[in-house]
């Protein structure tokens, strides 16, 4: 049992729900809920008596909230819901070295904090998973790819010539945007070649579509986190290798900030 002040986003919960955990196996119930008369400074607003369950022990028809319904945020930050929420919407706080910096290979480079698009790799990093610099830039090189080869770049507007000046007949050839989608989808595909097709998909979940590891795994009742963490490493070795290049200009230029 724990007692646990919270933020809450709707109606309070009441005595006998649950708060799923994001964690395979296991939830909240909630056995006491106690209002505060105002919320803290940290926006907390009610005091609950929480005890953990195994989720395989939930009755039928028992109400069970999101783990965002009670997730901490910044008032101060964007929207709670791009805060608190999952999927690509989601941001999360930090920080990542000025591009302005004058010095950017002085020992202590100048740093900016905000906000950016929610990364798991970078999540792990901060939880204290042996996730290295060297894996999280393999890691958005490889989306950045993907990214490109599935949506392309924006071609430059040809809407505002007269109509008498405009060129008919074939074009010339491919765009400058279509060559370079073509090109990421060709590095894509060499960059995943040397996975298997399970070492494949785990890699997309994670990396492409920043599915966090709790939820991976409770796709798959046998799977662990903690085996899923190491095989999720394994990958991010290779990965690493295979943009080895990449990664060691990018060192030179001194950009070994993680965005932690």
């Amino acid at each position: 049992m724990t007692m646990k002040r919270l933020p809450w986003d709707g109606p309070l919960p009441s005595p006998g729900d649950y708060i799923d955990t994001r964690v395979a196996g296991h939830v909240w119930l909630i056995r006491k809920v106690t209002p505060m008369r105002r919320p803290n400074a940290f926006g907390e607003r009610v005091l609950l008596e929480l005890v953990p369950r195994p989720r395989q022990e939930l009755p039928g028809g028992a109400l069970v909230h999101p783990p965002s319904r009670a997730t901490h945020h910044d008032p101060e930050g964007p929207e709670r819901v791009r805060q608190t929420a999952g999927g690509h919407g989601r941001v999360m706080r930090s920080a990542w070295r000025d591009p302005d910096d004058l010095r950017p290979l002085a020992r202590s480079p100048r740093e900016i904090s905000g906000w950016r698009s929610f990364c798991v790799l970078r999540t792990l990093a901060r939880l204290g998973a042996a996730v290295s610099f060297k894996h999280i830039a393999a890691a958005d090189y490889l989306r950045c790819e993907a990214e490109i080869a599935a949506l392309g770049f924006s071609a430059p507007r040809n809407d505002l010539i007269p109509v008498g000046e405009r060129m008919h007949g074939p074009r010339p050839g491919f765009s400058d945007a279509a060559l370079a989608q073509t090109a990421a989808l060709r590095s894509y595909q060499r960059a995943m070649r040397s996975f298997t097709a399970a070492e494949r998909a785990l890699l997309e979940a994670v990396v492409i579509r920043n599915t966090p590891l709790p939820i991976w795994c409770k796709s798959f009742a046998a799977r662990r986190i903690e085996r899923e963490t190491g095989k999720l490493l394994g990958i991010l070795d290779r990965l690493a290798e295979h943009y080895g290049a990449e990664i060691e200009a990018q060192e030179r230029r001194g950009e070994t900030m993680v965005a932690a």
